[in-house]
């Protein structure tokens, strides 16, 4: 087996579809909103996307 060929042996493929960023929800105080988090995480499992935890993203406060 070539070096070539057993470096992209064990990559998995990704799923096709829309990918859908999880961004972090910020109450007034600039607390975490997991309750809105929650609810966005349902609705994009629930819209068929593949959700996505993406490392930074601007805030959004509510």
């Amino acid at each position: 087996m070539s070096c070539r060929f057993y470096r992209f042996a064990n990559m998995r493929l990704l799923p096709t579809g829309i990918y859908t960023p999880l961004p972090c929800f910020f109450k007034q105080n600039e607390d975490l909103d997991l309750d809105v988090y929650h609810q966005h995480v349902q609705y994009v499992a629930e819209s068929g996307t593949v959700p996505v935890v993406s490392g930074t993203m601007e805030r959004l406060s509510i």
